[in-house]
């Protein structure tokens, strides 16, 4: 199966999985780390249990467990969001639809979607998680780049001294293991940090210069915080890191004002009530 964003190591490239079933064991251990509220450990646990063996750009097939472990933490997050889902269509193909609650932008009204069967009535207006589409990145790209509308300047509060200028910065696609890091940081209770935090464990390059943990420990969530142009800016990074992988939007018609709007569906959603037995 062909990952949607490949994972960039020192010394590979790995651009295809392949997938099997998890056994009991490891839809339970991944189920405790779901009621722990660590979301992304729990993925990489998921994961870990059902990739039987990787495939680098050269076509070399990699089944040794320790390298599989070592990939996994590098997987781009949108890869392993992909890889979930597909793993779910292996264990219940026939059960992949989602429901939800939405709002009509227009007039408020609500759009239900679900499933209802009784002896009066067979009604599935759900959104199915095979019928979305998938982007994948057909040249490497391993980095994203943005450039700042107005630069974020970092100032030693004690003497007042510009420290530096940021106009740039440049990450890498969040992997997995920026996520369990972000997550650990600061929670789902604090959603926008913990994206902020992810980006941060990301970023590789500022102003086209290399930073190290230190630096974006010190500066990261202080740049990100300070960012002014926050649609045209942050807005750039997210629609870049969620270019290619599953694209959750489905179109949505409300029948009371005929409004035509998109919304995202859960995927996160059909992941966890996946996981009862």
């Amino acid at each position: 199966m062909r990952l949607p964003i490949p994972i960039f190591t020192e010394n590979k490239v790995y651009t295809g999985v392949e997938i099997t079933r998890p056994r009991a064991s490891v839809i339970a251990d991944t189920k405790t780390a779901v009621d722990d509220g660590q979301i992304f450990g729990a993925i990489k646990r998921f994961l870990s249990g059902c990739i039987k063996s990787l495939l680098t750009e050269d076509e070399e097939e990699i089944d040794d467990k320790a390298e599989i472990k070592r990939a996994l933490s590098l997987m781009p997050f949108r890869s392993a969001e992909h890889l979930v889902l597909q793993v779910m269509l292996l264990v219940d193909p026939d059960n992949d639809g989602v429901e939800g609650i939405y709002e009509c932008p227009r007039c408020g009204k609500k759009i239900v979607a679900e499933l209802i069967k009784d002896d009066t009535i067979d009604l599935d207006t759900r959104d199915f998680i095979s019928m979305l589409p998938v982007n994948y990145m057909d040249e490497d790209e391993p980095t994203i780049t943005i450039s700042l509308q107005d630069p974020v300047n970092l100032i030693n509060k004690n003497t007042k001294e510009v420290l530096d200028s940021v106009e740039s910065f440049t990450l890498r696609h969040p992997n997995l293991n920026d996520c369990m890091v972000a997550e650990r940081i600061h929670g789902t209770r604090d959603a926008v940090r913990m994206q902020f935090a992810m980006y941060i464990e990301a970023i590789t390059e500022i102003n086209g210069n290399p930073v190290d943990k230190k630096y974006k420990n010190t500066f990261g969530m202080l740049i990100f915080e300070n960012i002014k142009n926050v649609r045209e800016d942050l807005g750039s990074l997210n629609q870049s890191v969620a270019k290619y992988g599953v694209n959750p939007d489905v179109d949505k018609n409300c029948n009371g004002c005929g409004k035509v709007f998109s919304v995202p569906i859960s995927t996160s959603s059909f992941f966890v009530s996946g996981l009862a037995l």
